[in-house]
């Protein structure tokens, strides 16, 4: 079985002001860390639509 993503990206949302949203929890991944999550997350995406993605 093969699964694949949609190439087209929907629209960038707006960011709306008043929504509640979760509380902010800070950043504590080292460099390596991020570096091999992101790795991880983008290898299911094309390479023809990541370049959108890095915003």
């Amino acid at each position: 079985m093969t699964i694949t993503l949609s190439t087209d990206l929907p629209a960038y949302p707006t960011f709306t002001e008043g929504i509640r949203r979760a509380p902010d929890r800070g950043y504590r991944l080292t460099p390596a860390q991020t570096e091999t999550a992101l790795r991880n997350a983008l290898r299911y995406i094309k390479e023809d639509i990541t370049n959108c993605l890095y915003r």
